[in-house]
């Protein structure tokens, strides 16, 4: 099958020194507060309206540890303090997939 040659395009070159958005973050949980779904107005006798939005509280329940399963051999990891952890539980999940 024949293929085109043709220069690599700009935007997908990854500039020396690039890293990813999550690099040396700080792992912690915090909740989410949204609405759940509907606004309304709530007329009150001889006081006029009040608007009323409902708001849900919702658990973090992420992970705090890295899951990125190459982040050993891949450059824009390099310096994380969370780097290799990714492998460490890649490890973990594919033993108990063995059993």
């Amino acid at each position: 099958m024949a293929v085109l040659n043709h220069e690599t395009h700009a935007s997908t070159i990854k500039p020396e020194g690039r890293r990813y958005g999550c690099h040396s973050k700080p792992r912690r949980r915090e909740p989410l507060v949204v609405n759940n779904g509907f606004h309304f107005n709530r007329h009150l006798a001889g006081r006029g309206q009040e608007s009323v939005l409902h708001r849900v509280t919702i658990p973090d329940f992420g992970s705090l540890e890295c899951r990125y399963d190459k982040s050993l051999s891949d450059a824009s990891c390099s310096g994380c303090p969370h780097r290799g952890s990714g492998e460490e539980y890649s490890k973990q999940i594919n033993a108990g997939a063995d059993e």
